[in-house]
């Protein structure tokens, strides 16, 4: 193979990096794609599988790298299945190509969506690479995933790509003036709805929060040297709110460092401050649950301390981590259970639980899961009139990680059209409005808190109601995609 090819993969790869934040550079994405493109045009099948295999270990080693922070094994192993789905994806389009590669190259956005949704929802579940979090700093562009979610915003990144593409190949003036044309329409049709939508005021109750950043090294929060000092980190951060107005004290993911439920100390001071100031309190925590006499259940957990109520109510994590939190298929395949990436070993909740406070319903979503849109779809679908994100994203450091995941929620705002409140360990907390603006924020690395006022939920957008329909489309398209080209002639 020549060596050009691996060039454009690389330089399809680099541009894919970049796009991502922190960088504010978004606009790498529109044309991250064409060098994939060139590279793959006449290759066999074999060899555009190993091509888009290679594209896809690089795009992933640059965007996640910051996983090894945490765990090198289960970085470089993450990275190297996200290649698999890229292989296949480059794979199908040398088959639909060596038929007609015009159609191959107008059915991308198609197969892009596909393996999207797919990664989204296999045992291997890691969305994080999908392209419509490339564009989360430019609001008023991806204001209509209110209406196709987050996959029609990949979808439509992968199009501009096309465009641009077609711009390219074969250049004429002809070819320059209809794809001028065609990204005007493409971008502006976008912006002009979303400058409009961004117009409309906010209307509607609004509920006010307090988000609590204790900033704990993660490394030493379990120590039982160190129990003493994390509850005390929280208990003075606790002593120095102004109550006055307050509606919800929010915790981070994990903010106890112990089962809640067991630890009496923490558990009475949340409950004499609830009380005291008839405040709900919800905060991160572990709980497990007696499976046989001597086997456990252990799940990453959100507890709610309701004011004047001794019971407390959890929310089980539903979507974890693979190879962090648990290893994929360990449940069925026994011999998995004894890879060790240095994983928790957590089962995953099954109850979408809605919390109820005075002022509003509301789910909390523990760190990963924001981003899967149709969780949180879901959540609104039950009723819940705010988003709280729960998080510690300590692990990673001073990296590009913390601010990937915080903005992924800038999304999730926008879909549903609904306020986020979300308290990291370590930052970023931030308040989300539903047009995915970031009203205020904490600094990553610091100690402290945050108090503001975000609005309550007053509608049920089209994408809450019919959810990932694009998606869908693209599920459907594919197999006739295929059957298609099997009767085409090369």
């Amino acid at each position: 193979m020549q060596k050009k090819y691996i060039y454009l993969i690389l330089l399809a790869a680099f541009l894919f990096g970049v796009s991502f934040p922190p960088l504010p550079t978004g606009f790498a994405a529109y044309f991250g794609l064409v060098p994939l493109i060139f590279a793959l045009k006449g290759k066999k099948e074999s060899q555009a599988f190993l091509l888009g295999y290679i594209y896809g270990l690089v795009s992933a080693i640059l965007v996640i790298w910051w996983v090894a922070e945490v765990t090198f094994p289960g970085m470089l192993g993450a990275c190297i299945i996200l290649g698999i789905y890229t292989g296949i994806l480059s794979f199908i389009f040398a088959f639909i190509s060596k038929k007609n590669h015009t159609l191959a190259v107008l059915s991308l956005p198609f197969l892009w969506v596909f393996m999207e949704y797919i990664r989204s929802i296999s045992e291997f579940n890691f969305p994080w690479l999908n392209l419509a979090y490339t564009q989360t700093y430019y609001l008023p562009l991806v204001q209509y995933a209110s209406i196709l979610g987050s996959f029609g915003v990949s979808f439509w990144v992968v199009l501009i790509n096309i465009v641009i593409y077609f711009i390219i190949y074969k250049f004429s003036a002809k070819r320059l003036i209809i794809g001028i044309i065609a990204l005007i329409i493409l971008i502006g049709v976008p912006l002009f709805y979303g400058i409009r939508e961004m117009r409309e005021d906010l209307e509607g109750d609004e509920i006010k929060i307090a988000l609590l950043q204790g900033n704990v090294d993660p490394y030493r929060k379990w120590d039982k040297e160190f129990k003493q000092m994390n509850k005390k980190i929280y208990f003075d951060l606790l002593d120095q709110l102004d109550y006055d107005g307050l509606d919800l004290i929010v915790l981070p993911e994990t903010a106890t460092a112990s089962y809640i439920s067991r630890d009496r100390r923490f558990l009475s001071v949340l409950h004499q401050i609830a009380d005291s100031l008839d405040i709900p309190i919800i905060t991160g925590s572990l709980d497990y649950k007696k499976k046989e006499p001597k086997d456990y259940i252990y799940y990453n957990a959100a507890a709610l301390v309701t004011p004047g109520e001794r019971d407390l109510k959890f929310f089980y994590k539903t979507r974890l981590v693979p190879f962090s939190e648990h290893i994929p298929f360990e449940e069925n395949v026994k011999c998995f259970q004894k890879f060790d990436f240095g994983q928790g070993n957590f089962t995953p909740g099954k109850d979408l639980t809605i919390f109820s406070i005075p002022e509003g319903d509301f789910c909390c979503i523990i760190c990963y899961e924001v981003l899967f849109g149709d969780l949180v779809r879901k959540f609104v679908l039950k009723g819940a009139d705010f988003v709280v994100n729960i998080t510690n994203d300590g692990w990673f450091g001073i990296t590009s990680g913390p601010y990937q995941h915080a903005r992924t929620g800038v999304i999730r705002a926008i879909e549903n059209r609904v306020s986020i409140a979300r308290a990291a360990n370590t930052g970023f907390s931030l308040f989300i409005d539903p047009y995915g603006r970031v009203i205020r924020s904490t600094k990553l690395n610091e100690l402290g808190y945050i108090i503001d006022n975000i609005p309550l939920r007053t509608e049920k957008t089209f994408y809450t109601k019919h959810g990932d329909l694009i998606a869908f489309i693209c599920l459907g398209y594919i197999p006739i995609l295929l059957l298609i080209s099997l009767f085409l002639k090369g």
